[in-house]
Order: C-alpha cells, then sequence, then structure tokens
C-alpha cells in the first residue's frame, strides 16, 4: 500500500514523550472490500485508559486488532513507541500488548491451566519447558478472577460465560503493560459484569494501558481517561472523559436524546 503524505497526530490529554501508540493517516480495508477505517490520525500514551466507542460498523474491533498487532497490513504510518509496526517482530508486539477478542474462540479442547501457560509465550524460552515463574502466574491469575476450580477443566467443555473469563485469564498471564479489550462484559452474567469492572478498575490502579469497546455508556464513563469516537470507519472525536458532559457527543454520535444524571453513589448515568 503507498503511504499517504503524513500530518501532526492529533494527541490525547496524558504523557510526555514518545506515545505509545502514533497514527498518521492510518487507513485499513480488507483485500477485496471497501476500506474500513479511513485516514485516522490519533496518539495513545503510555499509562491511560483509552474507551472505543461508535455504531456496530464503524471499525471499532478493525482498529483495535491494529493496536493490537493482529493486522499488520495498512496504509499510512503506525508507530508503536516510535518503530513502524509493520517493523517489528509479532513476539516483540505481544510482549507488550495483549488482546482479548470479543468472541470466544478455541480449536484445542485442552485444560485451561496449560492454555494459560501457553497463553504467556512472548515470554517463554522455546528451549525449556514451563518455569516455577510460569506456574505461579498462572495460580495468581486464577485467584484473581476466582475461576481456580477451572484449572483442569478443559476448554471446549466450558460455557460461553466462562470461555470469556479464560480469555481474560489469558491476557493478564501475557504481564503486558497494555492491554487491549474487545467488548469485556460480552456474554458474562451480572456478578462478573460486576468483578470484571472491578478487575479493570485495579489493572488501571496499577498503572496498566487500557484500551477497550463498549456499547456499554456508564462502563465507558467509569474506567475511561479519554473518549476515541468512531463512526463509519473516520474519527468523530478523540477528547477527555467528561462525565455527564459527554452526552453532547453521545448524541452527536449515536443521533439519541442522551440525558445524563449522578446517581447518590456517584455513578453517571445517561438516559434516553
Amino acid at each position: 500500500m503507498r503511504e499517504l503524505p503524513r500530518e501532526e497526530p492529533t494527541a490525547l490529554p496524558g504523557g510526555m514523550g514518545i506515545p505509545l501508540f502514533s497514527l498518521e493517516n492510518l487507513s485499513f480495508w480488507y483485500p477485496g472490500s471497501p476500506r474500513i477505517l479511513h485516514s485516522l490520525t490519533l496518539s495513545l500514551q503510555q499509562g491511560f485508559s483509552y474507551g472505543l466507542l461508535g455504531p456496530n460498523g464503524s471499525g471499532k474491533t478493525t482498529l483495535l486488532k491494529l493496536l493490537a498487532g493482529i493486522l499488520r497490513s495498512y496504509e499510512g504510518s503506525f508507530r508503536l513507541m516510535g518503530k513502524e509496526l509493520s517493523s517489528l517482530p509479532p513476539r516483540q508486539v505481544a510482549r507488550k500488548v495483549a488482546f482479548m477478542p470479543q468472541e470466544a474462540s478455541f480449536s484445542l479442547n485442552i485444560p485451561v491451566e496449560y492454555f494459560l501457560l501457553l497463553s504467556r509465550y512472548p515470554l517463554l524460552n522455546p528451549l525449556k519447558g514451563f518455569s516455577k515463574e510460569d506456574y505461579h502466574r498462572v495460580d495468581e491469575v486464577l485467584e484473581r478472577i476466582k475461576i481456580s476450580s477451572l484449572r483442569t477443566r478443559r476448554i471446549l467443555e466450558l460455557s460461553g460465560g466462562e470461555k470469556r473469563k479464560i480469555l481474560l485469564a489469558s491476557l493478564l498471564v501475557t504481564d503486558a503493560d497494555t492491554l487491549i479489550l474487545d467488548e469485556p462484559e460480552a456474554s458474562l452474567d451480572p456478578p462478573f459484569q460486576r468483578e470484571i469492572r472491578e478487575i479493570l478498575l485495579s489493572l488501571k490502579g496499577e498503572g496498566k494501558t487500557l484500551i477497550f469497546t463498549s456499547h456499554d455508556l456508564e462502563l465507558l464513563v467509569l474506567l475511561s481517561d479519554n473518549l476515541i469516537a468512531l463512526r463509519e470507519g473516520t474519527l468523530l472525536a478523540c477528547e477527555p472523559n467528561r462525565g455527564e458532559q459527554n452526552a453532547s457527543l453521545f448524541r452527536k454520535l449515536y443521533s439519541l436524546p442522551f440525558t445524563p444524571y449522578t446517581s447518590p453513589d456517584g455513578r453517571v448515568h445517561f438516559s434516553f
């Protein structure tokens, strides 16, 4: 693909120095299909949380897969810590960035523990077996997500919600500093939705960079330092999370009369 002329990236608040991600006039399409993303220019800093929102089909999942290094053919410039992504080995990217997909897709019916050990592949020495540290890290994550009871269960025998929990665990065992999540609350029952919110808030407090999509506006406002709005593959807005004042962005994005209100517990909600 031909590289387009570069422009100064639009920087979201947070951080100084080399951006974690820098996109300049980035476009993407699958072979034989129309463009999904159109000339995106923005900059994301380390240690902050970014909520990605937009109607279905706006390109959110595609953008997340690009940020995670899963899709590596694009037009324009896309830099990770100042280096063009296409020039970086996938294993090197995976040590920095971990991705949780929207849908659980497993092909091997292996025990959960073994799957999580394999999920640490960016850190594994290919000439050695799993170390005590690998087993210890898996134990920690299973306890953190409260799914130790699933350790010996086989992946394909789990429910959809249990598989989502395993995907979250596979994200955490990588120890990556940047976590990218595509609708992390999808297919989860209310108790675990609450648990995953607490886990994500905890990860944010630990200084992890979080980039996630959600159709839950309350989760976006609760967790995000900055909001990135896409519509039909174009960047509609990239701006700080302003609580109730986000209603104007939501109205523009979804063409619905959102009205904000704050509950006694301090949470911001939106009705329409």
